[in-house]
């Protein structure tokens, strides 16, 4: 509005003065234009600038339409665009989805060369994925990143720790390429505005001295993948990583972002609670030697289980937690002392770790506890007004799963 503004004062300068220049010096034409009226000088006026405004305004509204209907097109063809390159990867899926379904009953380990062919295979499918909906190249994603992960820790034949099997593995494959299948065959959402908005990746202040600082982008049009740990794409993903029960493609999922909320949500939906941070108490600085750094532990995993006691056979219902330590250089849950760990999430929480708790050191730097299932119950009570704020979840008294 301000050019408009300033081209309509440019064009009514200039026509005022041609207009005064124009104007007759004889005395008695003078007064008669000193005795017209007030409304016959507007008249007048309007009679030299109404062309010129009309003009200007007519052009900016030509561009406004124009520009619009570019707009307009270009959402049309990445639309078509989008949902052609969405069937391609709903294709690509289903072919994945048979082909992991014949292995799915084998209870066979895998080898290495197993994760990287299965790998090969989601590449193809994120390469297609780039051209199609934010939806269904956010899932992909997740998941090729988290395969990369466990190829580089996966363990040898020989090694003793947790191996993986093709029935489990291939049933967690299925599972985020069904969700894929899904979200490409839904109708691609249509922008509710053509509006656009200018952005920078630079500093503001330096932008403006330099040229081709800013790209234009549509407001209501988002494409690539979602980087957000917050995203239902990201809680989704993580549901289906923890159904495997699997330390290292649990782990290697949650450490796309290291976010608690997932497993926080799945928490509440059982209606228990135990922190998702577990930190250790800060020291005094007499007892810092080699590292200011705290040893902080995060729950990736939960898991209901009925142990029973002794020789009466009772059956008494326990919660396992898995933590890990998330850090690749700086280990120590071997030598982690349990009694100096404290709730960061909700330091107020009351959580302990008691003496008689059931610990084992597990592979890939985690450690398993086992917490009666009431005392997890009975935190979640007395600490839900917490908890549902931490979760953004406001006044809401029941949230459905995240499936």
């Amino acid at each position: 509005m301000k050019k408009i503004f300033f081209i309509i004062l440019f064009f009514t300068f200039f026509s005022l003065l041609g207009y005064s220049k124009s104007k007759p010096k004889d005395s008695a034409i003078k007064i008669e234009v000193i005795n017209k009226t007030i409304s016959d000088l507007v008249l007048d006026y309007f009679k030299i600038l109404g062309p010129s405004v009309v003009a200007v305004i007519s052009l900016y509204f030509s561009y406004s339409t124009i520009k619009s209907r570019l707009v307009e097109k270009y959402i049309t063809d990445e639309v078509s665009n989008i949902n052609s390159a969405n069937q391609e990867v709903f294709i690509e899926s289903q072919k994945l989805i048979l082909k992991y379904k014949k292995i799915s009953h084998h209870h066979k380990k895998l080898k290495s060369q197993d994760l990287i062919n299965s790998k090969n295979d989601i590449e193809l499918l994120f390469t297609l994925s780039l051209k199609a909906s934010s939806d269904v190249s956010t899932l992909i994603f997740f998941l090729i990143t988290t395969l990369d992960k466990v190829i580089l820790d996966y363990d040898k034949e020989n090694d003793r720790r947790e191996p993986l099997y093709a029935n489990n593995y291939s049933y967690f494959l299925i599972s985020i390429l069904q969700k894929v299948s899904h979200y490409a065959t839904q109708v691609v959402p249509i922008p509710k505005s053509t509006k656009t908005h200018q952005t920078s990746i630079i500093n503001k202040q330096i932008a403006q001295t330099l040229p081709h600082s800013t790209t234009t982008s549509l407001r209501y049009f988002k494409r690539g993948v979602i980087y957000n740990p917050d995203s239902a794409h990201y809680a989704m993903f993580f549901e289906s990583l923890t159904s495997i029960h699997n330390i290292l493609i649990i782990k290697s999922g949650f450490t796309i972002f290291n976010n608690p909320k997932p497993i926080s949500y799945l928490l509440f939906l059982n209606g228990f609670y135990a922190p998702p941070i577990l930190e250790e108490e800060p020291l005094l600085e007499s007892q810092h030697i080699h590292s200011n750094k705290r040893k902080t532990i995060h729950l990736i995993h939960f898991k209901e289980r009925v142990v029973f006691l002794g020789n009466s056979g009772k059956p008494f219902n326990i919660v396992e937690l898995t933590y890990t330590n998330t850090d690749n250089v700086y280990r120590f849950i071997k030598n982690l002392d349990l009694s100096k760990l404290r709730d960061k999430w909700i330091p107020n929480s009351t959580f302990e770790i008691r003496k008689n708790t059931e610990c084992k050191i597990k592979e890939y730097e985690s450690i398993k506890i086992s917490c009666e299932k009431t005392f997890l119950i009975n935190l979640h009570k007395h600490n839900i007004s917490s908890i549902k704020k931490k979760l953004g979840l406001g006044i809401m008294g029941h949230f459905k799963s995240i499936k």
